[in-house]
């Protein structure tokens, strides 16, 4: 069917790009993923296509591109870290942190402002699309705009790629960037996970 052929033209890139759009508590809207230079495509939990379906998906194709030694790109990996199977980073390239090693000074980093800065792209806020919404609320409310908003989360990922990683070795950081800052925020994020005992 349409949902396994994704999984399946996935497997055959280099270089992905990925996002869970979930809750808070939890809860998994669906995942968006970007696999050719033109589209990306919005894998939406419901009926059949459960959420550990999506999962289980997501699951496997990270381990095929770990095995694989290529690239799962994404803005905001530690947020996805809890759907995700292991603890190594070097097959995840995360834009927001990139974006902040390039430009340390700026306060904070949003998924419109990396697509503006590094494509040329001016793309609508979550806010600006969905007011105070909650993600469940918009995929009942406005299922289209999901669906797009979705759709470039994983775009923007895919294509800030190769961009922002020229710029990191063009300012020599590609090497702290991969075996510093991806694996510490794993580690943030097992902290986060666990808690600290004081």
């Amino acid at each position: 069917n349409d949902c396994e052929s994704v999984w399946a033209e996935c497997e055959k890139k280099d270089t992905l790009g990925f996002s869970i759009l979930d809750e808070k508590d939890g809860e998994v809207i669906g995942i968006a993923l970007a696999y050719d230079q033109e589209e990306a495509v919005f894998v939406k939990a419901g009926g059949f296509i459960t959420k550990s379906y999506l999962l289980d998906k997501m699951k496997h194709l990270e381990q095929t591109f770990q095995r694989e030694k290529k690239t799962i790109v994404a803005f905001d990996i530690k947020r996805m870290y809890r759907y995700l199977t292991n603890s190594t980073t070097e097959h995840f390239f995360d834009i927001k942190l990139a974006a902040y090693l390039l430009n340390p000074l700026r306060s904070e980093y949003m998924l419109e402002d990396i697509a503006n800065e590094q494509l040329g792209l001016m793309i609508r806020s979550r806010s600006q699309i969905f007011g105070k919404l909650s993600l469940r609320e918009a995929e009942e409310q406005k299922p289209e705009e999901l669906k797009e908003y979705a759709c470039y989360q994983a775009y923007v990922a895919l294509h800030s790629f190769e961009p922002l990683k020229c710029k990191l070795e063009e300012v020599q950081m590609w090497d702290l960037f991969r075996e510093m800052e991806m694996p510490l925020t794993y580690v943030l994020y097992d902290m986060e996970k666990t808690g600290l005992k004081v």
